[in-house]
């Protein structure tokens, strides 16, 4: 998600491989992911894996991995939406990367801390969908 979000195709290369050997033990098929060269393509393969990451949270409980915010970007994908897992309730997407960084909203808290408050970055990133061109 961050490489993503960082528009780092390298990087995101590096994470996609670690990230595929960890999948096929949660039964998660990260094939796709790690076989996609360019960064188009990972985002494209990221989706389906974040949403299984999600389900997954939320089927065996955030007290097995830690704080950890679901996040979406509703024009990801020509309008159809998307989510991912991020480690703090701050908005870097993955699917736009420095194009659209900002836009999405924190949609779940599914920290294992109740106590856990849902900040925004920026003034109101959950409500910023501008484009650069």
């Amino acid at each position: 998600s961050k490489a993503l979000a960082g528009d780092d195709k390298n990087a995101a290369a590096s994470a996609a491989e670690r990230l595929a050997a960890s999948l096929g033990a949660l039964g998660i098929d990260g094939t796709a992911l790690k076989a996609s060269t360019d960064l188009s393509a990972k985002r494209k393969a990221f989706e389906p894996v974040s949403n299984a990451l999600v389900g997954m949270v939320k089927a065996i409980g955030a007290d097995r991995v830690g704080n950890v915010y679901v996040v979406h970007c509703p024009m990801a994908f020509d309008y159809e939406g998307a989510n991912w897992l991020s480690p703090a309730p701050a908005i870097l997407n993955p699917y736009f990367g420095d194009e659209m960084l900002t836009c999405g909203t924190v949609t779940a808290n599914l920290s294992f801390d109740p106590e856990q408050v849902i900040k925004r970055s920026g003034k109101d990133s959950g409500a910023q969908h501008e484009h650069k061109h």
